[in-house]
């Protein structure tokens, strides 16, 4: 078991785009051990791609299970090399992030999606959701182009301070 250190704004390889992955090595599956781990530990964690933790590669984990707003849910989602292939609804959505542990901030997001990805063994495989996993879905992948939920906000105004701490 490993607990990474979730890294923060001021990290730069937080806004670097990720790599694709390219061998289904033993490395990646520890990668995506890593990143459940760090998950599960994490209050109120429900996703984490790799470059939260300071990894480049185009990974990420969710499981939102425990998440109060779930309508969808699929089970714990290990994506390797995500593509959203279909999206629709879209919505001002109120989500944080472990790498922004202090805001919130009201983010437009698609209602539903369809995702094709790889697992860690290189199966390919299609997720259909909607809501609060679609939400997830889509935060990470933002992560995963370097982008924070920050640079989805259209105003100052949609930002909050967070009330209830991770």
């Amino acid at each position: 078991m490993a607990i990474c250190k979730v890294i923060g704004l001021e990290d730069r390889r937080l806004s670097r785009r990720a790599v694709d992955v390219e061998s289904f090595d033993d490395s990646l599956k520890q990668l995506v051990d890593d990143l459940i781990d760090t998950m599960r530990v994490s209050p109120g964690c429900v996703g984490l791609a790799a470059n939260q933790i300071g990894d480049g590669r185009r990974v990420f984990v969710i499981d939102v299970a425990n998440a109060r707003r779930v309508k969808t849910y699929s089970g714990l989602i290990v994506a390797v090399n995500p593509t959203l292939v279909e999206l629709d609804g879209l919505a001002e959505l109120r989500e944080g992030c472990m790498s922004v542990p202090d805001f919130t901030g009201a983010v437009p997001r698609y209602q539903s999606l369809t995702m094709t990805a790889f697992d860690a063994n290189g199966s390919e495989f299609e997720v259909v959701t909607d809501g609060f996993e679609a939400q997830a879905i889509q935060h990470e992948c933002d992560h995963l182009l370097g982008f924070t939920f920050l640079d989805r906000i259209a105003a100052p105004s949609k930002m909050f301070s967070r009330k209830r701490y991770l």
